[in-house]
């Protein structure tokens, strides 16, 4: 048994202190708290402020330190729920030989708390290798663990939460200073004369947009909208112009140039987003939603336009006229041969065939003709319709699938080995990172290749 003893400190404070005699013979209890006479049956909680990061849990071996001993730790949900409030599992801890007490440290999450939560640590199968005594548990196996907003952050909410009641919130509503207070903010330097100069016209004209105070926010939604689309097709116009001047073939331009200069807000977007946030749902999914808005609106909006178009009819003559000799050719063959050209004229017969005159030049096209025309009398033919060759899209998509799927893969191993998708250590981080890029490369470098028809 352990023997505790007071001894009287000699000095001019008269002081007191308690030594413990610990009986290493024993294997000895585990608790959370010793099993002194007068204790109470329930534990005090361990308070942990959210701010701090980690709770501290301490457990103690009484009455013995003999030996090597294990048990093992459970986590149990209350208010607090794991994962979301707090980050631990199930595991056991070892006392060495002679070791009397252990830190649990778990890991808490912040999620601006406003009211206290509330989990349990309990101590379960306790064991030890010792042959003739065996260790045991204690009487205090359960610690309540209380998570608290910090105070000082707390405070200040609540400070903001009475001033908004007090004043409707006006004073700190997101852009009701108005037009005037952003053209002041466009004309600020900030900390680089050299970037406010450069972008400054920039600024001007998107200090224009309406503040989102007016219309519930609408305006500014759909003004923001216009003004993206605006810069978005200037951006494309200008790497147009680069890729021409530099000799690059348009597709070679969408997939570099423009590809970079559009989805490098994103980047930037995806950045601020894993900074302010404790996970990394908010940054993958601005990636993911992004191409998805790039993919079902920015393709998908444009093409059902067109092909609303076309399929209705609403196309005007020299439309139709650029149709037919893009897709339609310039020359069409009657039922006795007779080829006929856009014009009207009319060339020597070619051999006779069977198949009867086309009725409308502007219903059909089909195979090549005579003089490198289109024959749109001869067999599978087709309406007039919205037409988008597909050049090199198949093997584009391809490697991009396949990229995709190994990005997704990447991520699912770092969740299962590091145990989140962004972060971590830095030699791990660096090496998909550098992974990642060359994904990018393979498929820029993979899609030129296609396009210039070396595969």
């Amino acid at each position: 048994m352990e023997e505790t003893q007071l001894i009287d400190l000699k000095n001019e404070d008269n002081r007191t202190a308690e030594v413990t005699i610990i009986d290493d013979d024993e294997p000895g209890v585990i608790a959370f708290q010793a099993p002194k006479e007068g204790s109470p049956t329930r534990l005090p909680p361990v308070t942990a402020s959210e701010k701090a990061g980690h709770a501290k849990i301490r457990v103690g071996r009484f009455n013995g330190a003999n030996g090597e001993v294990h048990v093992d730790c459970k986590f149990i949900d209350g208010s607090a729920v794991n994962g979301k409030h707090y980050k631990a599992s199930n595991h056991p801890i070892t006392f060495h030989n002679t070791e009397v007490e252990k830190f649990l440290e778990v890991e808490l999450l912040h999620t601006g708390l406003e009211d206290g939560v509330e989990f349990t640590v309990q101590l379960e199968n306790v064991r030890s290798d010792h042959k003739e005594r065996q260790p045991s548990l204690g009487h205090h196996t359960k610690q309540i663990v209380h998570v608290v907003a910090d105070a000082d952050e707390k405070k200040h909410m609540d400070d903001i939460h009475a001033y908004l009641q007090a004043n409707d919130g006006s004073g700190f509503a997101v852009g009701s200073q108005g037009w005037a207070h952003q053209f002041q903010e466009a004309l600020d330097p900030g900390d680089s004369m050299v970037l406010h100069i450069i972008t400054l016209p920039w600024k001007l004209i998107f200090a224009t947009v309406a503040p989102t105070s007016y219309a519930g926010g609408w305006l500014c939604f759909f003004q923001a909208l216009i003004y993206i689309g605006v810069v978005t097709a200037f951006i494309g116009d200008l790497a147009a112009l680069m890729g021409c001047c530099l000799g690059l073939k348009d597709v070679v331009t969408a997939i570099t140039f423009v590809a970079l200069g559009t989805s490098l807000p994103d980047a930037f977007a995806s950045k601020a987003a894993t900074i302010n946030d404790d996970s990394a749902d908010a940054a993958v999914g601005n990636v993911t939603g992004s191409n998805a808005v790039n993919v079902f609106l920015g393709l998908g909006l444009p093409w059902s336009i067109a092909a609303i178009y076309w399929g209705f009819g609403l196309y005007s003559d020299d439309h139709e006229e650029a149709w037919l000799k893009t897709y339609g050719g310039k020359y069409a063959v009657a039922g006795d041969g007779t080829i006929v050209g856009r014009g009207g004229t009319k060339y020597p017969p070619a051999v006779a065939t069977a198949t009867p005159a086309p009725t409308r030049m502007m219903d059909v096209r089909g195979k090549l003709g005579p003089d490198g025309g289109r024959n749109i009398g001869f067999g599978e033919t087709e309406p007039i319709g919205f037409i988008v060759p597909a050049g090199s899209l198949g093997l584009s998509v391809a490697v991009f699938t396949i990229c995709a799927l190994t990005t997704i893969a990447v991520l699912y191993y770092r969740r299962v080995t590091i145990g989140a998708e962004l972060g971590g250590p830095k030699a791990s981080a660096k090496r998909h990172a550098a992974l990642l890029v060359g994904l990018w490369f393979v498929y820029v470098v993979a899609s030129i290749l296609s396009t210039e028809g070396m595969i």
